[in-house]
């Protein structure tokens, strides 16, 4: 007789980062005639709201604990370069879309999405990073570019920094200092200097990740 053990689990919930490693393990113990199954729970719904300071301290507490108790990194950069949300279903659905896939294909989404959010400094609560991650493990899986698919994996993964930045310095320029922002419009001279040197650090870091990654295959 075969028994199913639903795992409820979500790419955003800290304590699903911190007790990967013991989950591992538990599972490695099962006997065969139990079969696991992972349900995307769903922590918040669908948000364009910036998260609010409460909330903000809530979440890297949270992050505080887990790491204390399973020793879990986290890169906290995401709280200075990202504009968090609280909405993890885009995330939840883009596991379930890439298990649709595959099994295999579900896991390693998961994995990319956890890795990118906690250790990355990357939203995957913005649209652009959750179709960065697929197409950087879609390059990976089968070589589209042949040689070269592992640098367009790495413009991939990159892209996703300045993504973000553009929106955070956006906001940044347009809120403070409260009462007197540093800028009014969209097209002020100040906030163009700022994109232009987010794209010269962006295409400088492509340009290093290539070196580095030719250098790896001597």
């Amino acid at each position: 007789m075969r028994t199913q053990l639903s795992f409820f689990v979500d790419p955003m919930c800290s304590w699903c980062w911190g007790f990967r490693s013991s989950w591992q393990t538990f599972l490695a113990e099962l006997p065969p005639s139990v079969i696991v199954k992972d349900l995307m729970g769903g922590l918040a719904p669908d948000s364009d709201e910036p998260m609010d300071a409460t909330t903000q301290a809530y979440v890297q507490s949270a992050w505080r604990s887990v790491g204390d108790r399973t020793g879990a990194k986290f890169n906290y950069q995401f709280w200075d370069v990202c504009q968090p949300r609280r909405s993890t279903y885009p995330a939840c659905r883009a596991v379930i879309s890439a298990g649709l896939q595959s099994t295999s294909a579900r896991k390693r989404y998961y994995e990319a999405v956890q890795q990118a959010y906690y250790l990355e400094a990357r939203n995957p609560s913005d649209t652009a990073t959750l179709i960065a991650l697929a197409g950087g493990l879609i390059m990976e899986k089968i070589k589209l570019f042949g040689s070269f698919s592992k640098y367009f994996q790495a413009l991939s993964y990159t892209s996703t920094l300045l993504f973000h930045m553009i929106p955070a310095i956006t906001d940044f320029l347009r809120r403070l200092p409260v009462g007197d922002p540093f800028i009014d419009s969209f097209e002020d001279p100040l906030l163009v200097k700022f994109y232009l040197a987010f794209l010269l650090i962006f295409v400088v870091g492509i340009i290093a990740q290539i070196f580095w990654l030719k250098k790896q295959e001597n």
